[in-house]
């Protein structure tokens, strides 16, 4: 080298470290602390170990295992631990976490910084998420799985067209897709049937139009779509109205009335089929709707 022989050396060296002649690494002095070692398994290997489950989705049993042998390895080869060393001393010597529980400390650091107020990149994935889901909505909206209703309120006749069935104006609202609830149970449902209740008593009248849900539950009692009649009516916890509509005005001293109650599901219960006066029946159908106790 630059016109000159090079001296023959039987202890082959290279940058400064010499090894042995037949480059087996025995007893080779890396000049590295084990706890830099350490450092460069955690940025090399176990980064590639923890986060690449992220993107595989799930790990076994079986593969969880193999990968806990492989840090195993490595925390016996920085420390010069023996080969039966027990794992739970591996990591004690190393202190590092086993392999399951770091993946599940990564997976509550992600969640943690998913479910933060100020995140645009899921705000953006819901606000996506919602729009496809609209999409699909409309694409397979049919009357069979939705009704639209009247809704409105008419309490001593101070909203007649809400009275009047052949009356429709702009006040007389109509909801489409309109949802209502199921006993015991606090989420909404798509309706089913429309109704219609008129109740005169105790110097009170009421007119009330909405939409109600049949459950398919055996009990009838609780199914407000399977009782149409006219009679004796309780207002009290009165079951199966969306809740849009304000029944503050209903609580009164007594609260059964007399009147009509129609469920329909073809014409929004558009019926004239009411006097201002109902008629007794020489026996009264006692109706009343024990419901939300």
């Amino acid at each position: 080298m630059y016109k000159e022989l090079l001296s023959y050396n039987d202890e082959p060296t290279f940058l400064g470290i010499t090894f042995d002649p037949h480059f087996t690494f025995m007893n080779q002095n890396w000049s590295l602390s084990k706890e830099t070692l350490t450092t460069i398994y955690q940025s090399l290997i176990r980064s590639v170990i923890g986060y690449s489950s992220r993107i595989i989705g799930r790990i076994s049993k079986d593969k969880l295992k193999t990968l806990e042998r492989i840090q195993n390895a490595a925390i016996k080869s920085i420390y010069n631990l023996k080969y039966d060393e027990s794992s739970e001393n591996l990591l004690k010597v190393s202190s590092l976490l086993s392999i399951k529980l770091r993946m599940n400390e990564l997976n509550e650091r992600f969640f943690n910084s998913a479910i933060q107020p100020q995140n645009p990149l899921i705000d953006e994935l819901i606000d996506e998420y919602l729009k496809i889901n609209e999409a699909r909505l409309k694409y397979y909206k049919t009357p069979l799985y939705t009704i639209n209703c009247f809704e409105c309120v008419s309490y001593n006749n101070d909203n007649p067209e809400c009275e009047d069935p052949f009356f429709r104006s702009e006040n007389i609202t109509i909801k489409e897709n309109c949802l209502t609830s199921i006993p015991y149970k606090n989420d909404f449902y798509r309706a089913t049937h429309c109704l219609k209740l008129k109740a005169e008593g105790h110097g009170y009248s009421y007119v009330i139009r909405t939409c109600v849900l049949d459950s398919g539950s055996g009990k009838m009692d609780q199914e407000i779509v399977r009782v149409s009649h006219c009679g004796l009516i309780s207002l009290e916890n009165f079951h199966g109205i969306n809740f849009t509509i304000k029944f503050d005005k209903f609580k009164t001293l007594w609260n059964v009335f007399n009147g009509c109650l129609s469920v329909c599901n073809y014409d929004e219960c558009n019926r004239a089929a009411y006097k201002r006066t109902m008629t007794p029946y020489p026996i009264w159908i006692f109706v009343i709707f024990n419901f939300l106790k």
